[in-house]
């Protein structure tokens, strides 16, 4: 009778053990589902993210590229008045030139997407880098004195 009880009870212990492994075990799954779960609203998320990123971008792109062609109608703008008749001689040969250059870049900007100008200005800066150090450092003088004022 001792030997059926202690088989007993290690028969009850053991049950207990293989309870507590089920026990376990269920938890781990749930954890692992739970993981699962926070994985899928992570990535819808950063879905969600990314798709306003892409939006933010384009319109971004799009106010930039209209700012570009809004500069280049005042620049060709600029150029009619600059060739407007008021004086002669020397004079009419530079605002001539003047107003050419003017256009020009007017066009340039009105016809260029910004990734366009982006890659112009990357080619001539490494064609001539010494030209656009000196633009820069110019462009900076002028526009501190400008807002000075």
């Amino acid at each position: 009778m001792d030997q059926q009880r202690t088989n007993t009870g290690s028969e009850q212990q053991h049950d207990r053990q293989g309870d507590r492994r089920s026990e376990g075990t269920g938890a781990v799954d749930r954890m692992a589902e739970r993981a699962h779960e926070a994985v899928d609203v992570a990535h819808e998320r950063a879905s969600r993210v990314a798709s306003n990123a892409s939006d933010l971008a384009d319109q971004a792109s799009d106010r930039i590229e209209g700012a570009t062609a809004s500069v280049g109608r005042m620049l060709r703008q600029a150029a009619d008045r600059v060739r407007q008749p008021g004086s002669r001689g020397a004079r009419t040969s530079a605002r001539a030139r003047l107003a050419d250059g003017l256009e020009r870049a007017g066009t340039y900007l009105e016809e260029r997407r910004p990734s366009e100008l982006r890659a112009d200005v990357e080619a001539g800066v490494r064609h001539r880098p010494m030209r656009a150090v000196l633009l820069s450092l110019s462009v900076g003088y002028l526009l501190a004195r400008a807002l000075r004022r």
